[in-house]
């Protein structure tokens, strides 16, 4: 359909300039065309293959996880509560994909991601979500907050709950590791059963939490 009949002149005139270029064309120059769109192709293949692989809320959130420091697979399993199969098969997808990188340190694995711009398209689908739930006022404050603030950086050895930046109550210094809870009851509970040396004679402050836990993997 056209819309006058200037544009089916132009039309008429295209079509004979791209006829004539058709049938002029070398061999070469046609397998140079026939490559050109296989490589096309293979770009929206290999799209294809990423999105396939961080498509599961779970390897989702080892990426997240993995946002501003390497992590060691115990940690990752202690943090998702999986089992050590499950995580292992999200871990190889995701590695065979080069979405995350490993690296062994003495007896433990390490993983980090391998560019900062898959976090980076991440929150960008998470821009595409807050405006499609904007008219949702819970639902977009959540969005909004900081990722990072949602991640979980321990559980408590107490009560077993798993722990983020925003909710952890305190943290204790114990041998070497920093343990998190949730409230003063489980802290005080720890302290009686388990003797150890406070990292400053006193529970660490909410506020001071987030730091350490990006400090204690990297």
């Amino acid at each position: 359909m056209n819309c006058a009949s200037g544009c089916l002149e132009k039309y008429k005139e295209n079509r004979d300039k791209n006829n004539t270029v058709s049938n002029n064309l070398t061999p070469n120059n046609r397998k140079y065309i026939f490559k050109k769109s296989n490589m096309y192709q293979q770009i929206f293949e290999l799209h294809t293959d990423i999105l396939k692989a961080l498509s599961h809320p779970k390897r989702l959130e080892i990426v997240h996880l993995l946002r501003n420091h390497s992590l060691s697979v115990s940690e990752i399993q202690e943090m998702l509560d999986l089992p050590q199969a499950n995580l292992s098969q999200h871990l190889q997808v995701l590695r065979e994909n080069q979405i995350v990188a490993c690296l062994k340190k003495g007896k433990q694995i390490f993983y980090r991601v391998t560019n900062p711009k898959l976090l980076q398209a991440c929150d960008l689908i998470r821009e595409v979500l807050f405006e499609q739930y904007q008219d949702n006022s819970h639902f977009n404050q959540e969005l909004r907050t900081n990722i990072s603030d949602l991640l979980p950086i321990g559980i408590d050895p107490v009560c077993g709950m798993k722990l983020t930046s925003t909710t952890t109550a305190f943290t204790f210094y114990d041998n070497g590791t920093n343990y998190y809870f949730c409230a003063s009851g489980c802290l005080e509970k720890y302290k009686v059963t388990r003797h150890c040396e406070e990292r400053s004679d006193e529970a660490i402050p909410a506020a001071e939490i987030a730091s350490l836990a990006i400090g204690r993997s990297q």
